[in-house]
């Protein structure tokens, strides 16, 4: 599991609007997520087409002469905001250009020109998005919004703990509860939905220009209208003007509609990719971490023996392995450097191990000894599992029931399981 330390910078890139709610994201939202993979879709998308086309002819040059106005009217406040802009931009690209943009497929990149998008306008695309196989989301929440609905998720979560009348009073109104939720196949590029509070405050420029060009064509026709009318008198001056504001109306309708239509879309979309919460996503964590730290332990084990043994059999190979004396014991930064030795050599990545604190949780077990200078040597396999037994059986319940035998170890880990790993 990773932190995502950029998550809000990008928040603040791609929402400037939020404002001061970005910053209190900041301080109560912790991200994690782990995995990768990818999600293809291939299909012609002729309604996100057009929606580009708009975009090209009509919001990019808006833009450019919204900002040259802004540069000539303001220039010191425009430059102030062009460099804190680019800077922050930047950053942004920095941390997320290996995640998001390596293996990437989109719109902009497939049709970069307006002759490409009229070239490939009715022609099928396939698209490629990576996704976290897994995001978890940890958020401080006010107690007095328990016993009310989430308006961020809308009912992603269908089960939800309550607290109970006496403790929510003894509590007080402004105690913070952590509420915890996983998520699976959540786009990189898109991964701030799932953060609490987020809504859909904006409209896509294409929308825009779509309810714009409706606006525009009522107000022309009611306006010709009015010029060429002649009879009628105020009556027709009148239905011309309930026109046009029923034409008013009709847009903002069509507004407000299309953002709770991206808002219900970000719901269900986070609804079906939600896994369990609170509890269940907590026991699923600590299932994973201590299965991780359980590869970590048993995988230096493994490798410290191995080398132990390969020196004492071949005395040479000293000074192939970094010179370490077999019978010095080995030390912490040692045996990390073994492991990432190892696990580039076979699987060609590289992974950083804790050695630390896998020698710690050996040396707990009683499967280490130590030398002088902090240096360690592994037990041989057969007291290793005899002394596992004996923990195992030291771990008694109170109420005095003999805890359940665990596996033979000598079928799961011989010497030649050993030797073929180490091999």
């Amino acid at each position: 599991e990773s932190l995502d330390s950029t998550m809000i910078s990008r928040l603040f890139v791609r929402h400037p609007h939020l404002g001061l709610q970005g910053a209190q994201l900041a301080r109560r939202v912790l991200l994690f997520h782990r995995g990768s993979g990818h999600v293809t879709k291939t299909s012609c998308f002729l309604e996100e087409k057009l929606d580009m086309l708009l975009d090209r002819l009509f919001t990019d040059p808006f833009r450019r002469i919204w900002s040259l106005v802004h540069t000539l009217v303001c220039p010191g406040a425009a430059l102030r905001a062009a460099i804190a802009a680019e800077e922050l931009a930047a950053e942004v690209e920095l941390n997320s250009a290996m995640k998001e943009d390596a293996h990437r497929v989109s719109f902009d990149r497939s049709l970069p020109s307006i002759c490409s998008l009229f070239r490939r306008m009715l022609q099928r695309l396939t698209l490629k998005e990576p996704t976290f196989q897994e995001a978890v989301v940890i958020y401080s929440e006010i107690t007095s919004m328990v016993d009310h609905e989430i308006e961020s998720y809308g009912g992603v979560v269908p089960m939800r703990q309550r607290l109970s009348d006496d403790q929510a009073d003894s509590s007080g109104p402004e105690r913070p509860v952590l509420r915890l939720k996983s998520f699976r196949d959540i786009p990189i590029a898109d991964v701030e939905v799932v953060l609490p509070g987020l809504k859909v405050d904006r409209m896509k420029s294409a929308d825009i220009v779509k309810l714009a060009i409706i606006l525009l064509a009522g107000i022309a026709t009611a306006i010709y209208s009015y010029v060429f009318a002649t009879i009628g008198g105020w009556t027709v001056r009148a239905t011309l003007i309930g026109l046009l504001l029923l034409r008013a109306f009709q847009t903002w309708r069509s507004l407000v509609l299309a953002k709770l239509t991206m808002d219900d879309f970000i719901r269900t979309t986070l609804y079906c990719r939600s896994q369990d919460s609170q509890r269940g996503v907590l026991l699923s964590i600590l299932n994973s971490i201590e299965r991780h730290e359980h590869r970590e332990t048993l995988t230096l084990y493994l490798l410290m023996r191995h080398h132990l043994i390969s020196q004492s059999t071949d005395p040479a190979a000293a000074g192939v392995s970094g010179g370490i004396p077999a019978t010095g014991g080995i030390s912490a930064s040692e045996a990390e450097l073994m492991c990432s030795e190892f696990l580039r050599e076979e699987f060609g990545i590289g992974v950083r191990i804790h050695a630390t604190e896998a020698i710690r949780r050996l040396e707990r077990l009683g499967l280490l000894t130590k030398q002088e200078e902090s240096r360690y040597l592994p037990l041989p396999i057969e007291q290793a599992i005899k002394q596992l037994h004996r923990s195992w059986g030291e771990q008694r319940p109170s109420s005095g029931v003999a805890p359940r035998q665990p596996p033979s170890l000598q079928a799961l880990v011989s010497q030649q399981s050993i030797s073929s790993i180490s091999h």
